[in-house]
């Protein structure tokens, strides 16, 4: 009766260690770039500070603005006959976002994440692979002009101009 040979693990082409110390040394690399593929880091996102007071900038009138949620973006129709000037634009009192003018009839969307609050954090905007619960659009304004900082006890400067929220509030 023939006996095999047996051959040692370390000369199988299969477990090679050139092979495996390859492999190994790529996965190393894979997670030491993980952390570049996150988000951008709090401290380089602007912040705004929140419209959570209505004695500093209370809002003045109600324009024919239409918002509509979809999903994680937003879509506004400006149907006033008028320019609307360049400004922010807030989401639940706490969320800004710098905007340019939007002439009479036209139609912008935006993305929820670019709406961000005082610590730098974006709107909770949800989707499919989403961890947390989406923010619910409860209200929406714009800010046309400059309001006061709250510490220093001057008026504002600004007015705060409410917007029509149309369809689904959440995602």
């Amino acid at each position: 009766m023939r006996t095999a040979s047996r051959r040692p693990l370390t000369n199988s082409p299969r477990f090679s260690a050139p092979g495996t110390l390859a492999v190994m040394a790529a996965l190393a690399g894979a997670f030491a770039l993980l952390p570049a593929c996150g988000l951008t880091p709090i401290e380089d996102r602007p912040t705004f500070p929140a419209l959570a007071d209505e004695s500093i900038l209370p809002q003045s009138r109600v324009l024919d603005v239409q918002v509509r949620r979809d999903g994680t973006k937003i879509t506004l129709t400006n149907t006033t006959a008028n320019t609307i000037p360049a400004g922010r634009l807030w989401l639940n009192r706490f969320f800004g976002r710098d905007f340019a003018p939007m002439a009479p009839g036209e139609t912008r969307t935006l993305a929820l994440k670019e709406f961000v609050n005082l610590y730098g954090e974006p709107y909770r905007a949800g989707g499919f692979f989403s961890t947390e619960r989406s923010d619910p659009l409860r209200q929406a304004q714009f800010e046309v002009g400059r309001a006061a900082d709250a510490l220093s006890g001057t008026p504002p400067a600004g007015e705060l101009v409410g917007l029509i929220i149309v369809g689904n509030t959440t995602e």
